[in-house]
């Protein structure tokens, strides 16, 4: 008895810790800091600093997220704390807790509804069975991704998960259990999905209530809702007042009800199932279970959490990677799979046959949800480290630029996070989470559709607005190439074309030129433009992405197929010429045709003297001719122009 007794505590113990240390492993591949982490942390400095709750001083938006997440950052900062360092550590430390507490939640979900399971029933269903939430989380790459991003995802869901504890532990009870109340109000207070999840808990507790007939509501009952219900109204109200509207910027900003939102929320929902739910079986396999054996609770949960993907996706879904919005109803329906695989095993009278289904069932989907988006994490992983590094050099830049000049500097950029945080420089978001007149206010720029090859698929921008705002500075992520609607909507503008040129920053650390926009001097002139076709800008990123892989493909191939891109640029939009055989004479110089490229280049200046790029590459086609005076002569030009592409040369 006593051996049986330590090995099944020993297999207790040692399947969680196998699987704690795959998901330890994984979690140190991908660690990373999410760009958007910066926003939550500049709000936290900005608080902590005493200069309000707000991204711009003077300027109230609610650019984040999750106001608890902010608070606790603006505590670590005002310790003294590094808060990036903070914010990976704590998250990847409630990714852990998420998942343990995931399976304390089996267990008393089981014990709950089946009390008076014993011996060895008790250990298979109670305690065995619900092990098979540490393989679904550790192989989970999605969940591995943003358990390391120092977002609040992890943070989001552990509340979640322990307020569901905190409920099956009392739902037969005419009361509602403080900590509930406490961990529910922790729950909204960290994303804004908290304030449908935790209704929907209470909803379910006057329903079980009624159930047992007799009166629902009594004293005790309703002094601790309003425990729960006020704290939530008060903090509903500082939104309103503060911020001026009840959701977060963001929601406004990334969320709406248009075609183009419902056909990027059901792709995002098909993906996750597919992705994350084995193609729908982790969802639809317990609601058929649950249905056949009439387990009408079973049945509730599901239905409430294919309500809320369904919601996700109706209100567009999210442009960041790997599903995070469906986090929240993770757990319920990792909780639902568990559940049915119980009602399987009870409910059978071949119970070899069910084991074998529960783990191949189980392995099958371990094996998807990890190899699915393991790639893609990786990607994804790859270029935020890389954005990160590409935005501090900027931001460094700016705020050297706002010291020499003694003024405020402002940009416009559509990646805000760690530019904006390691600046310290007044930002205007392209995309609008952080601009309340974006927001709200977005507009369409003729020409900008759904069809440009764009990465980012922000659809809410108002370039018109952006440029009336003059910013010193704006900055593409991608470099002088627009990744993004907002990007594109501000690159076809006249204003745009007349009032900002190219200057060119070198960075000794990442070893590269990286452009910005800069907006003019009375010194600089330049041609205007007039009305173009703005579909331009689609050639022009083709040409771009073309030219990016001359060097690594048939060059005589990829050469072609700029110059049709160009051709067509030009064709559209005559007065850009400059901008297009620039690029073109770019391409050219990398295959060595140094002539040709030189012709190009003198010609795209003809039509934008302010070319910085051009500059540099005819000064260097110049030494390569060993032709030192000509050499010597654009270089001077370039210093005049872009003083921080050559930042050894002194004036």
């Amino acid at each position: 008895m006593k051996k049986t007794l330590f090995t099944k505590y020993t297999l207790s113990l040692f399947i969680p810790l196998l699987f704690f240390l795959f998901f330890f492993i994984q979690s140190n591949k991908l660690s990373f800091i999410q760009d958007d982490t910066y926003i939550s942390i500049r709000y936290a400095q900005n608080f902590a600093d005493g200069k309000g709750l707000v991204f711009n001083l003077n300027e109230k938006t609610e650019g984040f997220t999750s106001f608890l997440w902010v608070i606790i950052l603006s505590l670590v900062y005002k310790l003294n704390i590094s808060p990036e360092q903070f914010s990976v550590t704590a998250s990847s430390i409630f990714g852990v807790l998420a998942i343990l507490l995931s399976y304390l939640l089996c267990r008393l979900f089981l014990s709950k509804f089946y009390p008076n399971d014993t011996g060895e029933d008790r250990f298979l269903f109670s305690d065995l069975i619900p092990l098979i939430v540490f393989p679904l989380y550790a192989f989970n790459t999605a969940f591995i991704y943003w358990s390391v991003s120092g977002m609040e995802e992890t943070l989001f869901m552990f509340l979640l998960i322990l307020s569901f504890y905190f409920f099956i532990k009392e739902i037969n009870q005419k009361r509602f259990y403080y900590p509930f109340i406490f961990s529910g109000i922790l729950t909204c207070l960290t994303r804004p999905e908290g304030f449908l999840l935790i209704p929907f808990l209470v909803l379910v507790k006057f329903i079980v209530l009624k159930k047992q007939r007799g009166p629902v509501l009594n004293g005790a009952i309703l002094t601790e809702l309003g425990w729960l219900i006020m704290p939530l109204s008060c903090f509903i109200l500082f939104r309103l007042f503060y911020y001026g509207y009840p959701l977060p910027n963001t929601f406004y900003a990334k969320s709406g009800f248009t075609l183009f939102h419902l056909k990027r929320g059901f792709s995002y929902l098909f993906s996750f199932l597919i992705t994350n739910m084995f193609y729908g079986t982790v969802l639809f396999v317990p609601l058929i279970i649950s249905i056949i054996y009439k387990e009408k609770k079973l049945i509730y949960l599901l239905l409430f959490s294919i309500s809320f993907c369904l919601l996700i996706a109706i209100i567009g879904g999210d442009v960041l990677p790997l599903h995070r919005l469906f986090f929240p109803v993770l757990p319920l329906i990792y909780l639902s799979f568990v559940i049915s695989m119980v009602l399987l095993f009870r409910r059978t009278f071949n119970k070899p046959s069910a084991i074998i289904f529960c783990l191949i069932l189980t392995a099958a989907v371990c094996y998807n949800s990890f190899s699915a988006e393991k790639e893609t994490a990786i990607e994804k992983r790859a270029f935020e480290t890389g954005l990160v590094a590409k935005m501090k050099i900027y931001a460094g830049w700016l705020k050297q630029k706002q010291i020499d000049t003694g003024k405020d500097v402002t940009v416009a950029v559509s990646t805000i996070g760690a530019i904006s945080y390691y600046s310290g420089v007044n930002v205007i978001d392209l995309a609008g989470l952080t601009d309340k007149y974006t927001a709200h206010f977005p507009k369409e720029t003729e020409g900008i559709t759904d069809s440009l090859p764009v990465l980012w698929k922000e659809r809410t921008y108002n370039a018109e607005y952006v440029l009336s705002r003059e910013p010193d500075y704006i900055i593409f992520p991608a470099g002088a190439k627009p990744s993004a609607f907002p990007e594109c909507a501000l690159f076809v503008q006249k204003e745009f074309y007349n009032s900002y040129f190219t200057q060119l920053i070198y960075s000794d650390e990442l070893n590269m030129y990286l452009p910005v926009f800069s907006r003019r001097s009375d010194k600089l002139e330049r041609g205007t433009s007039s009305d173009c076709d703005n579909s331009f800008v689609a050639n022009y990123i083709n040409a771009s992405n073309l030219f990016l892989h001359i060097t690594s493909s048939n060059y005589k191939t990829v050469i072609k197929d700029i110059e049709l891109e160009i051709n067509e640029m030009i064709a559209k939009c005559p007065d850009r010429k400059g901008e297009a055989v620039a690029l073109l004479g770019f391409a050219y110089y990398h295959i060595k045709q140094f002539d040709y490229a030189g012709d190009l280049l003198k010609e795209s200046l003809a039509c934008d003297s302010l070319n910085s790029s051009s500059l540099l590459y005819l000064r260097n086609i110049s030494l390569i001719k060993k032709d030192t005076l000509s050499a010597l002569k654009y270089l001077m030009k370039l210093k005049r122009i872009s003083p921080d592409a050559m930042p050894t040369l002194s004036n």
